[in-house]
């Protein structure tokens, strides 16, 4: 019976045709596209949908806690990959070549910046504060100089000469050496000698704190779907249910027939009809027979009548 049902009733063929019908299409995009629109203004939460199936509390925090912990992991096993290796090996050429191209005009910056510092009177104040600790640190000498030059005049001799030098290209140049040189054996240490493990959770935590604040996902897990599907439930409904459903309708169409074959329709049907009781079956065979045995029946009765009275009237007219 499984087979008979399975290969003759329930067949793939049938099955595709009413998938593929613009009735049915429609019927069940405008079912789907109804679920989602209520779905999508309800006050559910991401939280309460996922607690019943991942069985957690504060699901927020330990998706904050979570992905702190992996990348931590994943950020140290790294460091500990590589200990040994050069600096250059893991930093990509575009960032050293960007780098690189950025020391001359750093190096022009500095020395703006110094000159600009010199002049100010902030600067002016530091450098005789300084030319009067470097004389009395010379002890009787630096005294004795101190009596006939005070700290003021000693800037006002050496100022001109820190200008000069700061105007020079050559110091600028001298500053672009000085800076490339520091990055290049800045590449060529290994990262062991960076210490990283110990800067990890600190820059993990910090990274994470922002991103907490600046994802929307995590912003919206506690909160009603509601408030914050507003804008994208006209496009959703729309455009992407209907889209999900051809999408889901033409897959399942494609592969019907491996589908059913892996649902062994037969094996199901055989399995529900042996666990009928007998009456169950009684009553099933006879919903499905009743039209036709009532028919039998009739035609049984015409029959046997007509049969009757042929035979009456041969022996009535002939005997």
């Amino acid at each position: 019976m499984g087979n008979l049902v399975a290969n003759h009733l329930l067949t793939a063929e049938g099955l595709s045709k009413k998938l593929s019908s613009e009735l049915f299409s429609k019927e069940l995009t405008d079912w789907v596209s109804g679920r989602v629109k209520q779905w999508l203004t309800s006050d559910n939460t991401i939280e309460s949908m996922l607690k019943p199936i991942l069985s957690i509390d504060n699901g927020k925090e330990q998706l904050v806690i979570k992905s702190q912990t992996w990348l931590k992991e994943r950020l140290m096993r790294y460091v500990h990959e590589n200990k040994d290796t050069a600096a250059k090996q893991l930093v990509p050429q575009e960032i050293q070549t960007s780098i690189v191209s950025y020391l001359p005009g750093l190096s022009e910056t500095m020395v703006s910046k110094a000159r600009a510092y010199v002049e100010s009177a902030e600067g002016q104040e530091k450098m005789a504060a300084m030319a009067g600790n470097f004389l009395s640190s010379k002890g009787k000498f630096g005294g004795m100089v101190s009596m006939f030059l005070s700290s003021e005049k000693v800037v006002e001799m050496v100022y001109p000469e820190i200008v000069k030098f700061l105007d020079d290209e050559k110091t600028t140049e001298m500053l672009h050496g000085l800076l490339a040189r520091e990055w290049e054996q800045l590449l060529d240490k290994p990262v062991s000698s960076f210490e990283a493990e110990k800067y990890i959770d600190i820059v993990i935590d910090k990274a994470t704190v922002g991103l907490e604040k600046t994802i929307p996902l995590l912003n919206w897990y506690d909160a009603p779907l509601q408030t914050w599907t507003t804008p994208y439930i006209d496009h959703i409904v729309d455009k992407w249910a209907p889209q999900l459903v051809r999408v889901t309708t033409g897959y399942i169409e494609v592969h019907l027939t491996s589908i059913m074959k892996s649902l062994r329709l037969n094996e199901v049907i055989e399995q529900q009809v042996a666990s009928f009781s007998m009456a169950n079956l009684e009553e099933l065979i006879m919903k499905i027979t009743k039209k036709e045995l009532r028919l039998i029946t009739l035609l049984g009765g015409v029959i046997g009548g007509t049969v009757g009275l042929i035979q009456a009237l041969i022996v009535h007219f002939f005997y």
